[in-house]
């Protein structure tokens, strides 16, 4: 099960870190997140997670954040290493509330996103919504 886990070290934490994925400027969209990316110097990949209050309650925003991370945890081993993702939830109106979302559908539209990036070695994606973990 170790295998799974997921450290402190994998986190995008400070808001520098935010801030230099941010300042690349690659950015691909779905109805219910936004994917930054950015290349680090690690072996591993990294995420950061931000939800705005326009994306609904306290409630909804950190459940929101915990499919990301957990979308990002099943899926980390099939991402490339070597790059920091930030994930930036989109607010309600697009994709409906938090609260009535699925891991499966989180995962989904992050790996659609990581395909559409290039992160995924061996697989290219036009679409967004393309994509599952497993």
């Amino acid at each position: 099960m170790k295998r799974f886990c997921f450290p402190k070290s994998m986190k995008l934490v400070a808001g520098r870190q935010f801030r230099a994925v941010l300042a690349r400027r690659r950015r691909f969209d779905s109805d219910m997140l936004l994917l930054y990316t950015a290349p680090n110097d690690l072996d591993y990949p990294r995420l950061g997670v931000s939800a705005a209050k326009s994306c609904g309650s306290a409630v909804d925003r950190s459940r929101a954040k915990r499919l990301v991370r957990e979308a990002f945890r099943q899926c980390r081993h099939e991402i490339a290493s070597g790059t920091d993702y930030l994930v930036i939830v989109r607010p309600v109106k697009s994709a409906g509330r938090p609260r009535s979302w699925t891991t499966g559908e989180v995962v989904r539209a992050f790996m659609g996103l990581a395909a559409a990036a290039g992160k995924i070695p061996g697989r290219r994606s036009n679409r967004h919504r393309e994509g599952d973990c497993g």
